[in-house]
């Protein structure tokens, strides 16, 4: 482990992730090794639930947010999943995603809230229904809260449901819709494992 051979206050990033300041230069969010590796396999072990080799995860953001790198590469390494890359240029396709899951054996989707909302228009819908995702067992979403419409119509069409997660380029995931928790709409779930959570006015 990382943590084991430079320490637990070692900066687990030291060039790579940085939280942007509006009119100010973008400051770095070092994190120490223990701490993220704890956080991300917290995290993606109960939201994400992979399970070890057979697991493919396929996760469709922008790699500048800091979610690509907690999803791509780090919480499936750290859980001994594997990963689906696509080199995709240009504006997402969300017919081009679906052929991908109907295509490969792709079993976790994570996707932000813009790109769910394009999987079911009705044409992407209709390709759906058609053409039906080969191997998909857990869909996760992070960014900004995902509206109900979306996570019924996904559900009626794949028999999935869509769970929410939300957290900060710092902490990774702070609190999530865990599976087998029921998902109600507008909630951000509940906290992280190993986390405590409480609202402040």
């Amino acid at each position: 482990m990382l943590a084991e051979k430079t320490g637990h206050n070692y900066p687990f990033f030291q060039n790579g992730i940085f939280i942007p300041k509006p009119h100010k230069r973008p400051q770095i969010a070092a994190r120490e090794a223990k701490k993220a590796v704890y956080a991300a396999s917290q995290s993606f072990k109960s939201w994400m639930s992979f399970r070890g080799r057979r697991a493919l995860e396929y996760q469709c953001s922008y790699l500048g947010w800091a979610k690509a790198a907690w999803s791509n590469p780090f919480g499936p390494w750290i859980m001994g999943a594997a990963m689906f890359i696509q080199d995709a240029r240009g504006k997402f396709s969300a017919i081009e995603t679906l052929e991908m899951l109907h295509k490969y054996p792709i079993t976790t989707l994570c996707a932000p809230p813009t790109a769910y909302r394009m999987l079911v228009l009705d044409e992407p819908l209709a390709y759906l229904k058609a053409n039906p995702p080969k191997a998909l067992r857990h869909c996760v979403g992070a960014g900004e809260p995902l509206n109900p419409e979306v996570i019924k119509t996904w559900q009626q069409s794949t028999g999935m449901t869509i769970r929410d997660g939300y957290g900060q380029t710092e902490t990774v995931l702070l609190c999530a819709n865990f599976p087998p928790l029921d998902v109600k709409p507008g909630s951000m779930g509940k906290p992280s494992p190993g986390l405590s959570g409480e609202q402040m006015m």
